[in-house]
């Protein structure tokens, strides 16, 4: 939803400066995001949303409104992995607890934070009526990658928001043996 408005900006910008609906259709068209923006991979493990960049409380809104709205395999879970989202300053505890809030009705079964601010995610989360007994902390990447390992199944669907100092990309590794 959010690209749809980003393209939508992108056209009425295109359009004002001179370029032909054609050609600005051809753009978007071609348009690629950027490396693990938004991607979604088959792993030997589960499919898996990596998104990898961008961590402002809408971003993060938006990666999991992606994972709602892609379909489950039969008996497969939506897990969300959720690394805290630095530089919020002051607002930052009020700010991870509303987008833990914002979980509710999204079709998220289990939730995997990491970092002491993330807990944020899990209180707001709990507080909207998230089952607790789904939603778990770690402190450390090690830790989360081998929960990760030993909880996922091949039909479930794993949203992976994290930057880049938690690893994701050996956590990918992992679910691809």
């Amino acid at each position: 939803k959010h690209n749809v408005r980003n393209a939508l900006a992108a056209f009425a910008g295109a359009v004002s400066a001179g370029a032909s609906v054609e050609d600005i259709k051809l753009g978007l068209e071609r348009y690629k995001p950027s490396q693990y923006r938004q991607q979604i991979i088959q792993t030997k493990a589960c499919k898996v949303v990596a998104d990898l960049q961008n961590f402002s409380p809408d971003a993060v809104k938006a990666a999991i409104q992606t994972l709602y709205k892609i379909e489950a395999y039969e008996g497969g879970r939506k897990i969300a992995v959720l690394a805290d989202m630095p530089s919020l300053g002051k607002m930052s505890k009020s700010l991870h607890k509303s987008v833990g809030e914002s979980l509710e009705k999204t079709g998220v079964d289990m939730l995997f934070c990491i970092d002491d601010r993330a807990d944020g995610y899990i209180s707001g989360a709990v507080k909207k009526g998230f089952d607790e007994s789904n939603a778990k902390m770690f402190a450390t990447s090690e830790e989360l990658g081998k929960c990760l390992k030993e909880t996922v199944r091949p039909n479930d669907i794993v949203l992976l928001k994290c930057r880049k100092e938690y690893e994701p990309l050996e956590m990918l590794k992992m679910l691809d043996k």
